[in-house]
């Protein structure tokens, strides 16, 4: 079932970026759409009957994180399939009926979220999602805000990362989410070219990439902020072929900040063209949020 999550939700991202592009011909369309349809089908093999998820048949227990990782890419997938709406309804039932009394949800199948703030969080966000169209989850995510605003690690950047990002999402009206931007932001390292975080003592690890990620989703839902952001979207693009993002979990996280942050910039218009003696740089729209550096030889 992972494997057909990331398959499902990488395609997706991608999907999003050629219509917003104007780069999607009809050929690579029916192409897209054939492998949409195809890990759609294969997903909807692990769904129980009461709408969970699970990872495996042969384990069949129920996964709290595989279902709202689930829904949450299924309604991407709804611009370009037709997905059932009973789905929905029910995976969300599920998620819902899993909070507890105090606004939490228990951490046990999760992967990168270890901890009950940063997993409600986590699950908090993608119910957010929903509350526009199914207005009843709206309590549930309130519900959420108020555990997490009360219970979140100040000195863990992980859980900063992951808590901050939920709290802008929502449009939380509370100082909590100034107060943790603020401590989270000021663990950065900046560099002249670049901004991340790392936790770790020597090489860079997934889990760094990972509170990155999250870094640029916080930093792109504010606008002042978009030149930093720009340097956090530098650094994650850099580490792709160092770690090829290691994890599904932390690789889904990365497709969504990247996808989110370019489709900011997709109406203006860059081209830009630099030419000495025998070399020549050339910047496009479909280059310009790559091309980071060029050098030139006298």
């Amino acid at each position: 079932a992972l494997h057909n999550l990331f398959k499902f939700s990488s395609d997706n991202l991608r999907l999003d970026y050629l219509v917003l592009t104007e780069q999607l011909t009809p050929v690579l369309k029916m192409q897209a759409l054939l492998y949409l349809q195809q890990f759609y089908t294969s997903l909807l093999m692990f769904r129980n009957l009461d709408g969970s998820f699970m990872e495996n048949t042969r384990n069949p227990q129920k996964s709290l994180w595989l279902t709202a990782n689930v829904v949450k890419f299924l309604r991407h997938g709804r611009r370009y399939l037709k997905i059932y709406e009973e789905i929905f309804l029910e995976a969300l039932a599920y998620i819902s009926s899993m909070q507890g009394s105090d606004g939490r949800f228990e951490c046990i199948d999760c992967y990168s979220e270890k901890s009950s703030d940063t997993f409600t969080a986590f699950i908090a966000s993608i119910l957010d999602e929903f509350s526009q169209i199914y207005p009843k989850y709206q309590s549930v995510v309130r519900k959420s805000i108020d555990f997490v605003e009360n219970n979140y690690n100040y000195s863990d950047i992980y859980s900063l990362a992951v808590c901050t990002n939920f709290l802008f999402q929502t449009d939380s009206d509370s100082e909590h989410k100034y107060v943790l931007f603020k401590k989270f932001a000021s663990q950065a390292i900046i560099t002249s070219e670049h901004i991340y975080w790392q936790v770790s003592e020597s090489n860079i690890t997934q889990t760094d990439v990972l509170i990155s990620a999250y870094g640029l989703l916080i930093f792109n839902q504010i606008p002042e902020l978009y030149g930093e952001a720009f340097k956090i979207y530098s650094w994650i693009i850099s580490q792709s072929t160092k770690l090829k993002y290691q994890s599904i979990d932390s690789s889904i996280i990365c497709l969504e900040a990247l996808s989110k942050f370019a489709s900011r910039f997709i109406n203006i218009t860059t081209i830009l063209e630099v030419k000495h003696e025998s070399q020549k740089l050339l910047v496009r729209n479909t280059t310009r949020l790559i091309q980071q550096t060029f050098e030139v030889f006298y």
